[in-house]
């Protein structure tokens, strides 16, 4: 895994809604989670974290926020896959649509890199790794993902960070667990970001019901 050169990573952060035969950008499956107008604390944490952590290149792509729901239009998706690190918030419902998008990002960004968390990664690891994901982050990611995106950008071994597992030439290895956080690591962690495209929806929806 190389060194990206440029002195801030482009990151975006997406969590793929699930979709009709599980392909990226496909036909939207009927999803009651998903279609809430609640946008996803998972994204805008790491957001946050990374924010406070000195990348400033950090964007969040949701596509159930954009004009039509669930639909990434060309701009949308160029701009993922221009991104150096692609940040995917994974769960059962979306698995295979965002694997299928790593793909493409992969086809691509060769010399990108796609890191997936959340619950469906960190129980699903190896589904998620031979699927064409680089990194996965199990379990919190609030502490573990800075570090992962800091160790990528100066090019650092990934052996000392804990909570991840990563294909090191074909092989994967499972680093050790991290811990989960204290009380004051927690009440330390910084607020979520939301684009306004995302605030901006929500509002609308809300006056709407």
């Amino acid at each position: 895994m190389g060194r990206i050169e440029r002195g801030q990573p482009v990151i975006t952060l997406t969590n793929p809604v699930p979709t009709e035969g599980g392909r990226f950008n496909g036909k939207v499956t009927p999803d009651v989670y998903t279609k809430s107008a609640t946008p996803s604390s998972s994204l805008g944490a790491i957001d946050g974290v990374l924010r406070r952590s000195g990348f400033t290149a950090v964007s969040t792509e949701d596509s159930r926020f954009y004009p039509e729901y669930g639909v990434s239009t060309p701009s949308d998706i160029r701009r993922l896959f221009q991104s150096d690190i692609l940040g995917i918030s994974g769960t059962n419902r979306n698995a295979d649509s965002s694997l299928d998008l790593a793909k493409q990002y992969k086809e691509q960004k060769p010399n990108g890199i796609v890191i997936a968390g959340g619950f469906g990664p960190t129980m699903e690891t190896e589904k998620w790794l031979l699927g064409g994901v680089d990194i996965v982050v199990r379990g919190e990611g609030d502490v573990t993902t800075p570090l992962v995106v800091k160790a990528i950008k100066n090019g650092d071994p990934l052996e000392n960070i804990k909570g991840i597992s990563y294909k090191v030439n074909g092989e994967i290895k499972h680093n050790e667990d991290s811990p989960l956080l204290t009380e004051k690591e927690l009440s330390e962690v910084p607020l979520p970001f939301y684009p306004d495209y995302i605030s901006k929806k929500r509002k609308a929806h809300t006056v709407n019901e």
